[in-house]
C-alpha cells in the first residue's frame, strides 16, 4: 500500500507526498474522484490566499496506515498550516489548524476544504436538510448553503453526494460537536471539480488556533444511508432527552392567560394533547416578574385587540389547572433566544444589545432586539435568575414551550472566542443562548417535563430539545423533518381557510408529524372552525394518529411509487411495522367530484425478514374502514396493491 495511503474497512485515500493534496479516494473497489481536493487559507489581514501548491516547507508525520500529519509555511504567511487526515472507525477525518505566529497581529480567516467530484459531475445528485434537496448538481450552480439558516440553509452541518451509476454515495460532515463559527457548502457548476467545504468568520490570534474539521463517510447511492450514519454517530442529538413527550403527540393549540374555558372544553373533539401558553408576560426579556399583576405584553405587540385587564400568577395558574382538567397539557412561553424589548434592553443591559456589521441594533420582533445572553453578560445573568423564579413561580406546568431557536447573526458587538469579522474579535449570535438553554432544561428534564421549541436552526441545540415545532405551511417542515427522525415535529398553522389546513396535513403526513387546531395567544376565544374545514380535521387526524411514535426509515431507497404521488416510510412505534404514507401531489379534498384510484401499485426494499411481513392495511382521506391491500414478494422487496386510495393514504404493513 501507498506510504501516503489512510484506510480504515470502508474507505482508503491517497495524498500527495509533496502538498497532502487529496489525490484518490477509494470506497471497496470504487474510485469515488475524477478530480483532486485540497486546501486553501484565505488571510483576510494580508487579503491572500494559500494553497497547498503554495506551501514552501512541509513536514509529515506517519502513524501506520490510520493518520498523517502534515505541517506547512508559506512564504509571506504569518501562520502555519497543522492538516491531520486520520481513519476512524465509521468515517475519515479531515482536521486543519491554523496557528498564527507569535508577535503576530490577529485577524480573521476562511479555510477552504475541496472535495473532489467523481466524473462526470453531471450524474450526481445531492442531499441535504433543506427543502429544496435532494435535487441534482446542475441546480445548485453558485450556490452557498450555510449552515444555521432556517430559510436559506442547512439545518445539518452535512451534504451527501451521490452517483447512481457509479453505485456510490459520500456524505460530509462538520462534527456535531466541534464549534465553529460560519461554514457554508459551496456548490461552484456543475463543471467544477468538486465541492468546497468553506468555514469563514475564524479568529486566528497568538494562542488562539482556527480549527476546522470534516467527517467523510461513504455508503450506497442514496441519501438516506448518510442519514442513517450520522443518527447512528449522535443519537444524543435526535432522540428525545425525556422520552415522555410521545406522550403528548397528537392535537395542538395556542392559548393565553385569558382563554376562556368553554374553547379549552372544546378542544377534546379534536383530539388536543397539549397548548402552548402565550402572552403571560409583561414584555419580551421579563417572563417571571416580580410584581403581583402586570399588564400582559398583548397591549403592545396587539393595541387594536380590546383590553383584557392585568394578569398574575394565579391567573396563569389557575388557567393551567383548567387545561389540565379537560386533559390537556399546559407548556408555558419562555424565550432564552435573546429577544429583549429595546426600551427594556436599553435601561437595564447595554453591555448585552447585539449589533450587526455597519454596528446597528438588530431588530426581531415587535420593538425588540438581539441581546447576548452569554453567561457574561447581564442580559445572561438575568435570564439566568428568570429561569429559577420561572420554574418556581409556576410548578404545576407540564413543560416549557421554547420560542425562535433559529435567532443566528455574526454580532460585531461581543467576543465568543472563536469569531472574527473583518479582523476584529466578534460573536456568532446563536452560541449565545446554550448556556441558559441548557441550564433550563436540565431543570425541567430533572423534573420529568418537556422542552418543545418553535424552529431550533442547528443540530446542536437539538440535544436539549425533546420536540419541534415547524410554524406556517410556507415548506419550512420540509426542512426541519430531518431534524426530527425519531423525535415528535408539529406542524402548526391557524385554521382560516380550508386550503391552509389541508396543507398542514399533507406536511403532517409527509415528515410524520401532528397538528394544530389553531387556538389564540391574544383573543379569549378564537374565531370558530367553518364546515368545510371541520371535513378535513374529520378525515385527516385518523391518519395522522397512525404516524405517532414512529422513526424515519433510513435505507437505501426504501420506496419505488408511482409518479404523481409524494410519499414517506417510516418504522411504526413498535419499530417492527412499516408505514407509508402516500398523497396525491396535486389534488385535494376540496375539488369537487374526487374519485377514488384503484389498485395503486408500489414498492417497499427493505433489509428485514420480508417473509415477516404478511398484511397490509391501508386507510384513506374517504374511507374510515380499514382496507386489506394485496401483498406480494421477491428477493428484495414487496409489492403493495391499495384497493382504493382517495388524495392520502396511510398504509401500515406488519
Amino acid at each position: 500500500m501507498n506510504t501516503n495511503t489512510i484506510s480504515n474497512k470502508i474507505i482508503a485515500i491517497s495524498l500527495s507526498a509533496e502538498d497532502g493534496s487529496l489525490e484518490k479516494v477509494n470506497c471497496g473497489d470504487k474510485c469515488w474522484n475524477g478530480y483532486s481536493g485540497g486546501l486553501a487559507v484565505i488571510d483576510e489581514l494580508a487579503g491572500r490566499i494559500f494553497t497547498n501548491a503554495t506551501a514552501e516547507t512541509k513536514t509529515m508525520e506517519a502513524v501506520g496506515n490510520s493518520k498523517r500529519v502534515f505541517e506547512k509555511s508559506y512564504a509571506g504567511a504569518d501562520f502555519i498550516v497543522k492538516e491531520t487526515w486520520m481513519a476512524l472507525e465509521d468515517c475519515l477525518s479531515w482536521r486543519v489548524e491554523v496557528s498564527l505566529k507569535k508577535g503576530c497581529l490577529a485577524r480573521s480567516i476562511q479555510v477552504k476544504q475541496l472535495f473532489p467530484y467523481p466524473y462526470p459531475q453531471y450524474k450526481l445528485n445531492v442531499w441535504s436538510a433543506n427543502e429544496r434537496f435532494p435535487c441534482s448538481l446542475d441546480k445548485l450552480g453558485g450556490l452557498h448553503l450555510y449552515y444555521g439558516d432556517v430559510c436559506y440553509g442547512t439545518l445539518i452541518p452535512a451534504v451527501s453526494l451521490y452517483d447512481k451509476g457509479l453505485k456510490l454515495g459520500i456524505t460530509l460532515a462538520k462534527p456535531f460537536d466541534l464549534k465553529i463559527p460560519r461554514l457554508a457548502f459551496c456548490f461552484k457548476d456543475y463543471h467544477s471539480d468538486g465541492l468546497e467545504i468553506e468555514t469563514s468568520c475564524l479568529r486566528l490570534a497568538e494562542g488562539c488556533p482556527a480549527i476546522t474539521e470534516v467527517l467523510i463517510r461513504p455508503h450506497e447511492d442514496c441519501w438516506r444511508p448518510g442519514l442513517a450514519w450520522l443518527y447512528a454517530r449522535y443519537p444524543e442529538y435526535f432522540n428525545p432527552p425525556n422520552p415522555a413527550v410521545h406522550n403528548i403527540e397528537g392535537g395542538f393549540m395556542i392559548t393565553n392567560p385569558f382563554t376562556e374555558k368553554r374553547f379549552v372544553e372544546s378542544a377534546g373533539k379534536y383530539k388536543v394533547k397539549w397548548a402552548e401558553i402565550h402572552n403571560h408576560f409583561p414584555y419580551y426579556g421579563n417572563y417571571a416578574p416580580e410584581e403581583k399583576e402586570w399588564e400582559s405584553v398583548i397591549a403592545h405587540d396587539y393595541p387594536e385587540v380590546p383590553p383584557h385587564g392585568k394578569t398574575s400568577r394565579k391567573l396563569i395558574n389557575d388557567h393551567i389547572d383548567d387545561l389540565h382538567k379537560n386533559g390537556i397539557k399546559g407548556l408555558l412561553y419562555f424565550q432564552c433566544a435573546g429577544d429583549a424589548y429595546i426600551p427594556y434592553a436599553e435601561n437595564n443591559f447595554t453591555d448585552a444589545i447585539a449589533r450587526d456589521c455597519a454596528g446597528k441594533i438588530i431588530p426581531t420582533w415587535k420593538e425588540c432586539c438581539f441581546a447576548d445572553a452569554s453567561p457574561g453578560t447581564s442580559f445572561g445573568k438575568h435570564l439566568g435568575r428568570q429561569i429559577d423564579k420561572f420554574v418556581n413561580d409556576y410548578p404545576e406546568i407540564d413543560g416549557v414551550f421554547l420560542d425562535q431557536l433559529c435567532y443566528q447573526a455574526v454580532d460585531t458587538a461581543h467576543d465568543d472566542g472563536i469569531t472574527a469579522y473583518e479582523n476584529k474579535p466578534a460573536a456568532m449570535f446563536g452560541h449565545s443562548y446554550l448556556a441558559n438553554l441548557k441550564k433550563l432544561s436540565e431543570i425541567l428534564h430533572g423534573q420529568g417535563k418537556i422542552v418543545w421549541a418553535n424552529g431550533p436552526f442547528n443540530i446542536e441545540i437539538q440535544k436539549d430539545i425533546d420536540g419541534m415545532m415547524s410554524e406556517g405551511t410556507s415548506g419550512i417542515c420540509k426542512s426541519f423533518q430531518y431534524l426530527c427522525l425519531s423525535k415528535p415535529l408539529l406542524v402548526h398553522t391557524y385554521p382560516d381557510s380550508p386550503e391552509n389546513v389541508e396543507t398542514m396535513f399533507k406536511y403532517c403526513l409527509l415528515a410524520g408529524a401532528s397538528y394544530s387546531i389553531g387556538g389564540s395567544s391574544t383573543v379569549p376565544v378564537p374565531p370558530g372552525i367553518s364546515p368545510d374545514i371541520q371535513k378535513l380535521f374529520d378525515a385527516y387526524i385518523p391518519l395522522v394518529e397512525k404516524l405517532y411514535g414512529r422513526t424515519w426509515l433510513l435505507e437505501p431507497d426504501p420506496l419505488e411509487i408511482p409518479s404523481g404521488f409524494q410519499s414517506n416510510i417510516f418504522w411504526g412505534n413498535d419499530k417492527k411495522s412499516v408505514i407509508v404514507t402516500l398523497i396525491n401531489s396535486n389534488d385535494s379534498m376540496l375539488r369537487k367530484g374526487n374519485v377514488f384510484d384503484r389498485n395503486i401499485k408500489f414498492k417497499v426494499k427493505i433489509k428485514n425478514n420480508l417473509n415477516d411481513y404478511s398484511e397490509a392495511i391501508c386507510m384513506t382521506t374517504h374511507t374510515r374502514c380499514a382496507l386489506k391491500a394485496v401483498i406480494t414478494r421477491d428477493d428484495k422487496s414487496l409489492s403493495i396493491t391499495m384497493p382504493e386510495h382517495s388524495i392520502a393514504s396511510v398504509i401500515i404493513i406488519r
